[in-house]
């Protein structure tokens, strides 16, 4: 392919550099820009390759997850995007990781459409934010469409502590009618 030369010259320059790189952070960084070049020049499996060998200096790179995750998301492998969001999860904390485990559920549910995995995703969210509304409410809607209804009330009733008018009366219906 036309400058593939340069590329490979590069390629082996940066991994030089990354040898001899003083601290793990500064190689970790070169696996990095060796990384990007990959995907300038749209070779994602060289990418990839650049970011595990990023994450082997230092297995909490957000940057080098990042990259990952894009790569992952362009290909449609679902499965690799949730593996490094529950990483990420790990590593984050508070609404950075609630959102972590939000994209997981959401993944699982419109992704991979799998309602029983959704639902204990959006549960695991529940455990760092019990009033989190979109968790309450995909719990309630999974369930309702599943016939879970004892998961169906538990959560039904929360959610239906966030609502108001309308919306919050016809969920109690609901509820009450999956007492019956």
């Amino acid at each position: 392919p036309p400058g593939r030369g340069k590329t490979h010259v590069a390629e082996q320059y940066r991994g030089q550099r990354a040898q001899v790189a003083r601290d793990d952070a500064g190689r970790g960084g070169v696996h990095r820009l060796v990384a990007d070049l990959h995907r300038k020049n749209g070779n994602p499996g060289g990418a990839r390759e650049a970011f595990l060998s990023a994450l082997n200096v230092d297995p909490e790179d957000l940057a080098a997850l990042e990259g990952l995750q894009d790569i992952a998301t362009q290909g449609e492998d679902w499965r690799t995007v949730v593996g490094i969001l529950a990483r990420k999860g790990v590593l984050f904390e508070s609404a950075e990781q609630i959102e972590a485990y939000a994209n997981i559920a959401r993944i699982w549910e419109n992704e991979l459409g799998d309602p029983a995995v959704a639902a204990e995703s959006w549960r695991k969210v529940l455990e760092y934010d019990n009033q989190h509304a979109e968790a309450l409410a995909r719990l309630v809607a999974l369930a309702e469409e599943g016939g879970d209804w004892k998961s169906f009330v538990q959560h039904g009733q929360t959610w239906s502590q966030l609502l108001e008018g309308t919306e919050r009366s016809s969920l109690l219906r609901r509820i009450g009618l999956a007492y019956e």
